[in-house]
């Protein structure tokens, strides 16, 4: 029987291979190695140009919104820099130089339609008025330039592969606000703050189902003007009652101070170079749209003046408190066809009382945010304001609650409010 041949490995061959698979491993794992390293540099670069980006714009987020809020390029840069030092890049915080800061104009192109375009002017023009901005634009360096040393790899290679230089900018631009202003025209606005309770007693009389008004005792005021003044105001507020609220308010009452204030809002719209277009809706027992969007103002400080005068039945101040359907009837001349796409969107509520007619204030306002992107301000003025709600509100609408005891308080916040302009990042 004829056996089966058995093939022997051929060892020397063997050999071979296992020769060849080391040399290889030997060439391709520095190969490796440095594909390695190369990822883990390129990694750390895209981090670090990640950390200064974040820097730079929180930088220009700053100081935009100081150079809104106080319209002064010093207070701007202050801002700019101190929160660009707040943040920090490969380990290191950003510093800012002053030549890193730059003001000028942005403004979108192709016919208000395209990209926003950022022209630098001078910042000594800016500051003396002579130039118009508003913009602002931080570089964000880490370049070797103002105290910003260049970066270390992870890996260091030879000469200039040891480090690298990302530089980035950030534009920071005020832009146009659409501003719905509602306000409470009810009767209690026919009322004064003035603290008559120093030099008289008071006691309360109800002149009917809902208005109340107040007395004194025969006493003796001291001074002798408070008196005088005290005279003047009660009657000036029984002429206002004793004609339904067709008549003037006091010259004394909230809805006086807010005539005030709200023509100092409007000087100081006056003079942004932004365009704000302005409504306005006004509320007592039931809520009313006044004036659609204007980008002209002398019709908003009649409307409120008329009111104050007890014009008519629509320009009187009289009534209740609806407070949610004045949130529900300003808010909609906003999203109108007056209405501006790119505007920013601000609610000013103003009330002096508690909502005691119509719908919830906070449910109306929810209802908005859930389909729309707006910013609700809400200001109360007197001790009978219910300032939780209103808090609410702005808290909800991510704007900010101010409360006002005086006229002057009343004031500084309108205008504050009026300065206060929404930045974005545009660039």
């Amino acid at each position: 029987m004829i056996q089966p041949t058995v093939q022997r490995p051929r060892r020397r061959e063997s050999r071979m291979r296992r020769g060849s698979i080391t040399a290889l491993t030997a060439i391709l794992l520095p190969i490796l190695l440095m594909l390695s390293v190369f990822s883990m540099n390129v990694a750390y670069m895209q981090l670090t140009k990640t950390e200064l980006k974040v820097a730079t714009d929180a930088a220009a987020r700053a100081g935009g919104r100081a150079f809104s809020e106080y319209q002064d390029v010093n207070s701007a840069i202050s801002f700019a820099t101190q929160t660009a030092a707040q943040n920090k890049v490969a380990g290191d915080a950003l510093t800012l130089s002053s030549s890193d800061i730059q003001f000028g104009w942005s403004q979108r192109g192709n016919n208000g339609y395209g990209r926003y375009e950022f022209t630098e002017a001078s910042t000594a023009a800016v500051e003396a008025e002579t130039a118009d901005a508003n913009a602002i634009r931080v570089w964000g360096k880490r370049d070797g330039s103002g105290g910003n040393a260049k970066i270390d790899l992870l890996f260091k290679g030879l000469g200039e592969f040891s480090t690298f230089e990302p530089v980035t900018s950030s534009v920071s631009t005020q832009v146009d606000r659409d501003i719905a202003m509602i306000l409470d025209r009810s009767g209690s606005m026919a009322q004064s703050d003035i603290n008559f309770n120093d030099y008289r007693t008071y006691q309360w009389v109800q002149h009917s189902w809902w208005i109340y008004t107040w007395y004194s005792y025969d006493q003796v005021l001291d001074p002798p003007e408070m008196e005088a003044s005290y005279n003047t105001y009660v009657s000036q507020y029984n002429n206002w009652r004793n004609n339904s609220g067709y008549a003037s308010v006091p010259d004394a009452s909230r809805w006086k101070s807010l005539e005030t204030a709200v023509n100092a809002f409007l000087d100081v719209l006056d003079n942004t170079d932004q365009e704000e277009l302005i409504s306005v809706a006004s509320f007592s027992s039931s809520a009313r749209l006044d004036l659609e969007l204007q980008s002209t103002y002398q019709s908003v400080r009649d409307l409120v003046a008329d009111i104050g005068n007890g014009v008519s039945s629509a320009k009187r101040v009289w009534g209740a408190t609806a407070i949610g359907d004045g949130i529900d009837t300003g808010f909609p001349s906003l999203i109108s066809s007056m209405g501006r796409p790119y505007a920013a969107k601000t609610v000013l509520v103003l009330t002096d009382g508690h909502n005691n007619s119509g719908s919830n204030p906070e449910s109306v306002t929810q209802d908005i945010l859930d389909d729309y992107n707006a910013t609700f301000d809400a200001v109360t003025v007197s001790d009978g304001a219910d300032q939780s709600l209103m808090e609410g509100i702005a808290e909800l609408g991510g704007g900010d609650h101010y409360h006002a005891d005086n006229e002057a308080e009343l004031v500084t916040i309108f205008e504050e409010i009026a300065n206060n302009l929404p930045t974005i990042i545009t660039n």
